[in-house]
């Protein structure tokens, strides 16, 4: 018997049998182990999938706009483009007390990564003049498909809340006052952010709230002593019943010589790097006050900076820094009228070119704007404003999106707000505005000119607005640049927007 059992299994089909009979039952046991793995997973995880509670919210962006001759010279070209944007804020209940949030911006703008600008309607896949074509998977002439996009994670924090504080910890936003210095970006419109990685405890007494953060821009080697650190303390009052808020501010940034990078182009040609330098060390101070007295709300808020920005000037001097920026807006909001009327003003230091050895320039916040063209757009043929540190150096006006911001002028806007519907309102808002420093040295004229917005708003619900604009600005001969006799001719904007919100 045991001679034919062998002769049997020495057969060569009867192995085949075997082999494939063998083949199948391992086949079978891989697909019921990898069943047997995700059951006990989602067994496992389920609990915790049920503790955690998930939202999600954010906003889509369109916009188009064109603006005519920004270099304020008909011989040069307009400017024309179209911006789309989608924000996604996920919020994670963790477990009692731990929150997560982020923020995450898909459609990016390829020099501005960490904004909210939002890419141009029309990406080709290829990219610069350089960059030749062979193909139509790399030619914008012959491509079926638009050039791919990335995610940013411009926040992404944890907050633990405890009875009398909160920890936070992670890349949170920042956001003080008006506006003027740290602003958050939380706008309908807004394309600027201002965030830190930080780790921070806020204690909340009553109506007071004192926030101590030690955050970091830069961690650089992380063997080396070439670190940016930022050390900050946020102290408000709020009280509700009697429509006062008060606010205090300070940032110490410190930075090593070899992690110092600042800018010398605002210090002429002459400026040594910080990296051959000295380190960096400035302070940033701003305080701000809100009241509300019947039917006026009033805000204040005033920025100061001070330090050494480790930049050695042709004399071999340490250039050191000074500036300072007021703004104040008073609002007229009488409770049931369709009428409301509002006004904001106010001034920021600017550079001194005859002074080689300090820097007294002071810039607000990009988010911050009082008009659609000024300070908001680039315009004209030179630096009037001397934002060139707050902004890409180089980049003519016809070629900027809205990069501008308030800095070395005394400004006034007006405006008047018509609500004529439920769901349309019209603003007109005048702005008018004087040179603070002469940008030239000498010879410059301080008439900014004037400009007229209109804007409509239509917002057919809560969570959709739709607004319409139109801009014409008169220059002044502040424009002209001097002994330049650059052009300063007659200029308008027009933009429409929609933010939709979920």
């Amino acid at each position: 018997m045991y001679g034919n059992m062998g002769l049997l299994f020495d057969t060569e089909g009867k192995r085949a049998q075997l082999a494939l009979l063998g083949e199948t039952c391992m086949n079978v046991w891989n697909v019921l182990r990898q069943f047997l793995i995700v059951t006990i997973a989602f067994v496992l995880l389920s609990p915790i999938a049920e503790a955690a509670n998930f939202q999600w919210e954010g906003r889509y962006n369109f916009e188009a706009l064109t603006v005519d001759k920004p270099r304020l010279d008909s011989s040069i070209s307009d400017k024309t483009y179209g911006l789309h944007h989608l924000i996604l804020r996920p919020k994670i209940v963790a477990a009692d007390g731990f929150l997560i949030r982020g923020r995450f911006d898909v459609l990016n703008q390829g020099s501005f990564s960490n904004s909210g600008l939002g890419q141009k309607l029309g990406v080709g896949p290829r990219t610069g003049a350089a960059n030749a074509s062979t193909d139509s998977s790399n030619s914008n002439t012959l491509t079926h498909t638009l050039a791919s996009d990335f995610i940013a994670v411009n926040e992404l924090y944890l907050t633990w809340l405890q009875e009398f504080g909160a920890l936070i910890v992670g890349r949170a936003p920042l956001q003080f006052g008006l506006g003027i210095t740290y602003n958050a970006g939380m706008g309908e419109f807004d394309h600027w952010l201002d965030n830190r990685d930080m780790i921070a405890y806020k204690i909340q007494m009553g109506n007071f709230i004192i926030m101590p953060m030690l955050g970091t821009t830069d961690e650089g080697n992380i063997g080396g002593e070439d670190d940016v650190n930022d050390y900050m303390v946020h102290l408000e009052y709020n009280n509700p019943e009697t429509g006062l808020a008060l606010g205090v501010f300070h940032q110490t940034r410190v930075t090593t010589q070899s992690g110092n990078d600042f800018p010398t182009g605002p210090f002429g040609a002459g400026a040594v790097s910080g990296f051959n330098s000295k380190g960096f060390e400035g302070s940033q101070n701003s305080i701000y006050v809100r009241q509300k007295v019947d039917d006026i709300h009033i805000g204040v808020e005033a920025g100061f900076t001070s330090g050494k920005a480790g930049v050695t000037n042709a004399s071999g001097g340490e250039v050191r820094f000074n500036g300072y920026g007021v703004a104040a807006e008073v609002d007229w909001k009488p409770e049931g009228q369709e009428l409301t009327a509002g006004i904001k003003f106010g001034a920021a230091s600017g550079d001194d070119p005859n002074t080689t050895d300090a820097y007294e320039g002071f810039i607000f916040d990009r988010n911050y704007d009082v008009g659609m063209l000024l300070f908001n757009h680039p315009l004209g043929s030179y630096d009037a404003f001397q934002t060139s540190l707050g902004r890409p150096a180089g980049v003519n006006a016809e070629a900027s999106y809205d990069t501008e911001a308030i800095s070395n002028v005394i400004y006034i806007a007006p405006q008047l707000r018509y609500q004529f519907a439920e769901r349309w309102k019209l603003d007109a808002t005048l702005l008018t505005a004087i040179i603070n420093q002469d940008p030239l040295g000498g010879g410059t004229a301080d008439d900014v000119g004037y400009e007229l917005d209109v804007a409509i708003t239509y917002k057919p619900s809560e969570r959709i607005t739709l607004k319409s604009e139109v801009g014409l600005l008169q220059p002044g001969d502040a424009f002209k640049g001097g002994a330049n006799d650059y052009k300063s001719e007659f200029v308008y904007g027009i933009t429409t927007k929609a933010a939709i919100s979920f």
